[in-house]
């Protein structure tokens, strides 16, 4: 193919994606408004704030992918882009073992280690609920063990530009998700029953969208024992373990809040916190939308050496996040109280200094992962690594500084201070003059 067919190819395979993209998260958006009503009247203040805390853990689990998916989403694009399709099949057999290596592992740690626990006291929460504590736990980490090996199948989907069918997928997980929390929620069962309906919802989705690719649409990409190659591995490490590094400092940076809060303020704090929160990261989930498709995209050009339109797509990415987000955050700052009253019947979940913060915070993460998106996709994410072994302790120090003395706010607000006031900076500084070679 010629340089023009391969950039009208990435530039179809992002039009694609972003349509898919808004039509799924427009139909996840739509099922998330009915989903937290449903589960709050179901569990009460107390335990949905818990349960948020549980879910928000449950992405913590992704740490232990040790960077190796997104390292396969760039390795991957590569060898395609360079049409060498015998290294594609290794590469993806390769990923596959190493994840059931690792779930095998983490399977005999929870064994151990989930009966020793006291969830109770790392949850905050009464003693009468220790028993169903202890089963939602358990379940949380069957499903990750089964799942894990088969969520490579997303980096497949990226390294092909076709990211939009990995997000029609993620789309009909929302739809089983909501049909199975609906009638979980006419019966008793808590936590349980909630924690089964989740986890099960995702796992049936996921292996057949396995199954999709491995036996219809890639079946080349079957893993198979003899693709494994521990020199190939060997070869990604360095690049998979910088992703690993950011993927901590992401869980620390933002999937730690509902921890934080919940064992320095409380569940019902979190449930406050966490239901105004759901809004923004709405927002951003459709921000997302716009910029994945670019990643894999960025890393193909980089592969050839076109960084005029890598120049173009971080432009026109700064543009449609102006577009998109501005209009909103306005609209949620201006009408929350009702938005609010509309949606749970109850417009004491509204704080105007909560919602400026949370807006504020939007706008800046927005923007990061425009530049995150472009370092990560030229195979750059050590710079970002380095540089957040120095900002993520900064932000835990500020962090718990900041809610100590001023709560909820004072907490959002150092994430403010680290996000905008460091880390975005530092990453436009080095795109521009290591990337773009503008200084």
């Amino acid at each position: 193919m010629t340089s023009s067919q391969h950039e009208r190819l990435r530039t179809t395979g992002v039009k694609k994606s972003i349509i898919a993209g808004f039509l799924g998260k427009g139909t996840g958006f739509l099922i998330n408004l009915m989903l937290v009503p449903l589960s709050l009247n179901y569990l009460g203040k107390s335990e949905y704030g818990i349960w948020v805390t549980i879910a928000s853990m449950l992405l913590w689990l992704n740490f232990f992918d040790l960077g190796f998916s997104l390292g396969l989403q760039n390795k991957l694009t590569i060898a395609l882009a360079h049409g060498k399709t015998q290294e594609a099949k290794k590469l993806v057999s390769s990923v596959f073992f190493i994840f059931m290596i690792i779930s095998v592992v983490l399977l005999i740690l929870g064994g151990v280690f989930v009966f020793t626990v006291p969830w109770t006291r790392v949850f905050s929460a009464p003693n009468e609920l220790a028993g169903p504590l202890l089963v939602t736990v358990i379940i949380v980490i069957v499903f990750f063990v089964l799942q894990f090996p088969l969520s490579i199948v997303d980096s497949i989907y990226a390294a092909f530009q076709q990211k939009y069918k990995q997000i029609f997928w993620k789309m009909s997980s929302s739809i089983v998700l909501l049909l199975a929390v609906f009638i979980v929620t006419r019966f008793r069962g808590g936590l349980v029953n909630l924690a089964a309906a989740t986890t099960g919802s995702y796992l049936v989705i996921r292996i057949v969208n396995s199954v999709y690719v491995y036996f219809y649409w890639k079946k080349d990409l079957l893993p198979q024992r003899r693709f494994f190659d521990k020199n190939l591995v060997k070869k990604m490490t360095g690049l998979s373990l910088s992703f690993m590094g950011l993927q901590i400092a992401a869980i620390i940076s933002y999937q730690a809040d509902s921890f934080i809060i919940l064992k320095t303020l409380g569940p019902e704090t979190v449930t406050q916190y966490s239901v105004a929160q759901r809004l923004f990261t709405t927002l951003l989930a459709f921000h997302a939308l716009l910029g994945n498709p670019f990643w894999p995209a960025i890393t193909d050009a980089y592969a050839r050496g076109d960084m005029g339109w890598i120049r173009k797509a971080v432009n026109r990415l700064i543009k449609m996040t102006v577009i998109l987000m501005a209009p909103v955050l306005v609209i949620l700052l201006l009408f929350g109280a009702p938005l609010m009253k509309f949606w749970l019947g109850d417009a004491s979940y509204y704080s105007s200094g909560l919602f400026a913060l949370l807006g504020v915070i939007s706008f800046s993460m927005a923007f990061q992962a425009i530049y995150s998106y472009l370092l990560n996709g030229c195979s750059k994410p050590f710079v970002l690594m380095k540089f957040t072994l120095f900002t993520t302790p900064l932000y835990l120090v500020c962090a718990l500084v900041g809610i100590r003395f001023w709560g909820v706010n004072g907490f959002i607000a150092a994430k403010i201070l680290v996000n905008t006031g460091i880390i975005l900076i530092v990453q436009i500084i080095y795109a521009n003059r290591k990337i773009f070679g503008n200084g």
